[in-house]
């Protein structure tokens, strides 16, 4: 049984991390076996700045309208603990309370996810 949990670190996240004051780093392991990351955000970032981050740690690619996308900010208070599957789920969420949603768009065999303005109703 390998219970090496995942680590994320500073160094691994690069130039975004530092920039914005978020990590991501290993905490142990979930029932299944899944890396934990624990996360946390020490001021408000850029959406920019967010969207860079989450592509370093989920390893999806994100994109966007620079026009749509405001200069908005995301924060979070504490630590926020979810296995890297769940990083992507987060990150939408975080979004989503700004006003956006991730429309996943494809082209063959490339896959990306697009920042749209969500739509409330």
């Amino acid at each position: 049984m390998n219970t090496k949990p995942l680590v994320l670190s500073l160094a691994l996240l690069g130039a975004a991390a530092l920039a914005t004051g978020c990590a991501a780093t290993g905490s142990g392991t979930a029932p299944a076996e899944q890396p934990v990351l624990t996360m946390s955000c020490e001021r408000p970032m850029p959406i920019a700045d967010f969207v860079k981050w989450a592509q370093q740690v989920t390893g999806r690619i994100y994109v966007y309208d620079r026009r749509v996308v405001t200069d908005a900010e995301i924060s979070w208070v504490g630590d926020v603990k979810c296995t890297k599957g769940e990083v992507e789920q987060f990150v939408q969420t975080m979004l989503l309370v700004k006003g956006f949603a991730v429309q996943p768009r494809q082209q063959g065999e490339i896959e990306v996810l697009e920042i749209v303005p969500a739509e409330r109703g």
